[in-house]
């Protein structure tokens, strides 16, 4: 995966295209209109960086970007269910069961059944996977430090409020976009 994500990384100069610009068009070609560079485009591929740099600082603990995400997620809160570890990621369910299952064989998490609710599994760390996830943690706060290399306070400050707005904005477009169940096109 992680060399799937380097290839994908590669500038697009480097593939033989034309790498588009901020402004809109390439260096060849201005007929190109402002939106070029969509919003989805640039996040995208910030995100994909940030992946990158993730994976690549965690490769050799034999984590996954998943994984670490789990582990994050758990050790803000311990103990919760699959389905509840998964919308807590963000991730879909299906996807939390083969990596919950990799993390188990590892020796990151127990399950333990639910005394309240028998039906119910809770998911919790273990001693090792919590030391890991500190070396995790400042993994992360390393990644920040370099991508936010050369801006100013107001800029980081600014970036999360337009981002924290963008996002509010489109959840709600994507909940009225839901119908009573919660599925989308219902």
């Amino acid at each position: 995966m992680a060399k799937e994500l380097r290839r994908a990384a590669k500038p697009l100069t480097d593939r033989g295209a034309q790498a588009p610009s901020l402004e809109g068009g390439s260096a060849t070609d201005d007929r190109k209109p402002p939106h070029y560079r969509s919003l989805n485009l640039v996040t995208r591929s910030a995100h994909r960086e940030l992946l990158i740099a993730l994976q690549n600082r965690i490769a050799d603990k034999e984590l996954t970007v998943a994984m670490s995400t789990y582990l994050r997620c758990l050790w803000e809160k311990d103990g919760v269910t699959q389905r509840e570890l998964a919308k807590a990621a963000q991730l879909v369910e299906g996807t939390t069961t083969d990596t919950l299952k990799k993390m188990e064989n590892s020796g990151l998490i127990v399950r333990v059944r639910n005394k309240q609710d028998i039906r119910k599994i809770n998911i919790y760390l273990t001693v090792p996977a919590r030391r890991l996830y500190e070396q995790v943690r400042d993994i992360h706060m390393e990644i920040d430090a370099i991508a936010l290399r050369g801006l100013s306070d107001e800029d980081i400050s600014t970036f999360k409020k337009v981002i924290d707005k963008m996002t509010e904005n489109l959840a709600a477009d994507n909940m009225s976009a839901r119908g009573p169940s919660g599925e989308l096109g219902s």
